[in-house]
């Protein structure tokens, strides 16, 4: 028996039914149909828009958050130097992985450099050892900037 089935090519389509231009029929105008194709595909990019769109975009988009620094790596406010001082076995831990921004109402912000798997625990380790050197402490938040992952993740 013979269970090879030898391949004949592709079956012949008509050129009617075309998704981009309706119904083209045999020989019909392929400019319509080349347009139509060439403006879907602009949909999904912004190559085409016109210059100043995509800038005023972001604009608008950060515009509710001038003046807050949650999420950004800006420095802050940093506490007073004797906080500083108490905090300083904190920082010696935390090694080169951490730079403190800011601290504002018992929240601690740092620039984080460590790996992004790892931040959520650091964030609470971080938490605990102010808290034990007796500092103020109502959380600690480790800002990457953009980075969302890294590469061995």
């Amino acid at each position: 028996m013979n269970y090879k089935v030898e391949w004949e090519g592709f079956s012949e389509r008509p050129v009617s039914g075309n998704r981009f231009g309706g119904e083209v029929a045999e020989g019909g105008d392929i400019q319509e149909s080349l347009e139509k194709a060439q403006q879907m595909a602009r949909m999904n990019n912004n190559v085409w828009l016109e210059e100043g769109i995509t800038e005023s975009y972001w604009e608008k988009k950060n515009e509710p958050m001038e003046g807050i620094l949650a999420g950004t790596t800006k420095h802050g406010t940093l506490p007073a130097p004797e906080v500083m001082e108490r905090a300083a076995p904190v920082f010696k831990i935390l090694g080169n992985i951490a730079e403190l921004l800011s601290v504002e109402g018992g929240c601690w912000r740092f620039k984080y450099y460590g790996q992004i798997k790892n931040k959520r625990g650091m964030e609470f380790y971080t938490e605990k050892l102010l808290r034990d050197e007796g500092l103020e402490c109502t959380g600690v938040r480790f800002e990457t900037g953009g980075r969302v992952r890294d590469y061995g993740d």
